[in-house]
């Protein structure tokens, strides 16, 4: 069709017998592409990295209830190698699972675990949990957080784990909560010699009255859901007191 006569301002033109809105003379201008989301995925992406990077540092300083098959002495998470199956963050936390190979070691029957942290640094470490029997459950927690963050058995509101913290400095004592974390399985083994293939997993450890109660969930159980440690050294001999856990109440098993 052709043009017919365009007004001076451009904007009508007319036919022969009526006025009508001009054409446009261009294409309307495209409107411009979506945002992409490389910006979005680069923080996981390089958080994922991280995290390959400092699995094995994390896996080593917080899986220290091994035994040596040689020698029978515990031994720490080195003999592992640690790797990464997924990493997902959610609510500014990430949740790292990742499994490892033995090597030397036997009585150590975690070999699928999830960490959660709260950046990229081994520092940062909240909790981990332990894959048993199709099911997630708590192995230990640092206490930097109030309660557990993943709740296994469905209560409503998480129940509060507090870590051998001095009255006077509110610092972790860091080295009772090592050295209980690397002899817990021989401790429960002594104490509880029938069931010497029992996991001991660490579900709380305080301090109160001079002493580290430490609470524990043998896997399988030892005839009670729950074992309770009154100790004021990290080893057998530290071991005052031994509390069962039934029908909603601790009551004690030995001193």
């Amino acid at each position: 069709m052709s043009m017919g006569t365009i007004s001076p301002d451009g904007k009508w033109m007319w036919t022969g017998s009526e006025w009508i809105p001009a054409p446009p003379t261009s294409p309307p201008a495209m409107p411009p592409p979506p945002p992409t989301n490389s910006a979005v995925k680069a923080e996981p992406e390089n958080a994922t990295t991280g995290f390959h990077q400092i699995i094995q540092q994390v896996g080593e300083e917080s899986h220290m209830e091994a035994t040596d098959v040689q020698t029978g002495q515990p031994i720490d998470g080195k003999y592992a190698e640690w790797n990464i199956e997924s990493v997902r963050e959610e609510e500014g936390l990430y949740w790292v699972i990742a499994n490892k190979k033995q090597t030397m070691i036997q009585h150590y029957d975690i070999e699928r675990v999830r960490f959660i942290l709260s950046s990229p640094s081994a520092d940062s470490l909240i909790e981990g949990h332990a894959w048993q029997n199709g099911n997630w459950i708590p192995h230990f927690s640092t206490g930097k957080r109030d309660g557990l963050i993943f709740d296994p058995f469905g209560q409503n509101k998480p129940k509060p784990v507090a870590l051998a913290v001095p009255v006077s400095s509110g610092i972790v004592d860091f080295n009772f909560e090592m050295g209980i974390r690397r002899n817990i399985q021989m401790i429960g083994r002594e104490c509880f010699p029938d069931d010497e293939n029992a996991t001991w997993n660490i579900l709380s450890i305080r301090e109160e009255n001079g002493l580290h109660w430490v609470e524990t969930q043998p896997i399988p159980h030892v005839g009670y859901e729950k074992i309770m440690f009154a100790m004021d050294s990290p080893n057998i001999d530290g071991v005052k007191e031994c509390h069962y856990w039934e029908n909603g109440n601790w009551s004690i098993l030995f001193s």
